[in-house]
């Protein structure tokens, strides 16, 4: 009697995925103009086209969906903005940020448990996932920042902390439009991860930041009290 091949857990296709595309991206950002603008193009191009198609699926009237298409359209326009803006240090810092926080949120909510943090939301997110994430990120970001420099100035770190908490902020965004659309996923092109606005949705929002600063409409010394 034959077999049936193992099937993948969704938590083994996603740190596969993670594993694949995580250096594959710092690859394509890093080999410089023009390919790194094509390849930031394309993933833009193709977050609109989910985000239409997402938008279309939904029985609201033609008028809520041309509203809620606009909006979104909107701030996916200025996330990528704010994330072609930076230079490839900061593109790998932001994406480091998010995919640490993504994970240590992730690993730790599922250890820990306890407490939901938005169950009308997103009801698989914890307190202890979101502090974890936010505590373990913070740290290997401080870590990383005094092995280059020992001295790291106190407006840095709290900037990151900011970003860190924009960030958790943009994915439970992303997580109440799918509450209103009624979907689980964005869509389905990365596996045991969803959509692209699956994975981009922290990565939008703190890019958004990003952009703030680079029009100097944010001044990081100013987050200091």
């Amino acid at each position: 009697m034959a077999t049936s091949a193992p099937v993948l857990s969704d938590l083994q296709k996603r740190v596969i995925s993670a594993v694949i595309l995580f250096p594959l991206t710092i690859f394509l950002l890093m080999i410089g103009e023009p390919y790194n603008n094509w390849f930031i193009a394309t993933i833009f191009f193709l977050t609109l086209v989910e985000w239409m198609k997402l938008t279309l699926k939904t029985s609201f009237p033609l008028s809520t969906k041309s509203k809620y298409f606009i909006v979104g359209f909107a701030y996916i326009v200025i996330g990528f903005a704010g994330f072609w803006h930076i230079d490839f240090q900061k593109q790998v810092a932001v994406l480091g940020l998010v995919v640490i926080n993504d994970i240590a949120a992730f690993f730790v909510g599922k250890t820990v448990g306890g407490a939901k943090l938005a169950p009308s939301i997103s009801p698989n997110k914890t307190w202890s996932g979101s502090i974890g994430g936010f505590c373990i990120t913070l740290a290997i970001s401080g870590l990383f920042l005094w092995h280059i420099d020992s001295a790291i100035p106190l407006s840095v770190m709290v900037f990151i902390g900011f970003l860190i908490i924009v960030a958790q902020l943009g994915d439970l965004l992303e997580s109440w439009v799918k509450r209103q659309y009624g979907v689980k996923d964005s869509g389905s092109i990365i596996p045991g991860h969803g959509g692209l606005l699956d994975r981009l949705d922290s990565l939008i929002a703190v890019s958004i930041i990003m952009l703030l600063c680079h029009l100097k409409i944010i001044n990081i010394n100013q987050l200091v009290f």
